[in-house]
């Protein structure tokens, strides 16, 4: 039952359990108002043998790797927009319902500008975002782990301003586990 009211996007990606068992990973197609569309991506065992399906109703879904929200930069400052307030504050209502699950809020620059000031820029705005889900939406700051990332990751082309703005940017995901690389920093 969760929808793009709760911050959820296509591309999410679930654990599925029953009864405390772990049965398999399931991956967000569509995703509408309340609800979403699923389609299994890894089933680990199949917990009724003579049923159709492999997931049914009633299984609990826990986040594996869920990006919630992405916050895009022009200059320097984040677009807090009214429908970016909106958009965050469905992101902290998913967060909200699973506080021992780790969130990484990751800085990303475009690739103009010195490398040493763009890792330092792309950290900066990634505790911008997770300054204002604590100040703003509530969420625990020790629930939160801020990374920059500078132009490592470019998600579209930077010959361009278009593409540019796209790679200025801070994303903010839900993971099951916190990666051993942000353990041993933190």
């Amino acid at each position: 039952n969760f929808g793009s009211r709760d911050g959820v996007k296509a591309g999410a990606i679930f654990q599925a359990f029953k009864a405390g068992v772990y049965v398999g990973l399931l991956r967000v197609e569509q995703v509408y108002r309340d609800t979403a569309s699923l389609r299994l991506v890894n089933l680990e065992r199949k917990l009724d043998p003579e049923s159709p399906t492999a997931i049914q109703r009633g299984y609990l879904l826990f986040p594996h790797h869920v990006l919630l929200e992405t916050v895009n930069f022009g200059s320097g400052k984040p677009d807090f927009s009214e429908n970016m307030h909106e958009r965050l504050r469905y992101a902290a209502r998913f967060i909200l319902n699973f506080p021992d699950f780790p969130v990484i809020v990751q800085g990303h620059t475009d690739n103009l500008g010195e490398k040493a000031r763009n890792v330092t820029l792309s950290l900066e705005r990634a505790e911008q975002v997770k300054q204002y889900l604590y100040d703003i939406q509530q969420i625990p700051r020790a629930q939160m782990y801020a990374r920059g990332y500078a132009d490592e990751h470019p998600i579209a082309n930077n010959s361009h301003e278009e593409g540019r703005f796209d790679n200025r940017r801070v994303d903010i995901v839900m993971v099951h586990a916190l990666p051993p690389e942000f353990a041993a920093s933190e």
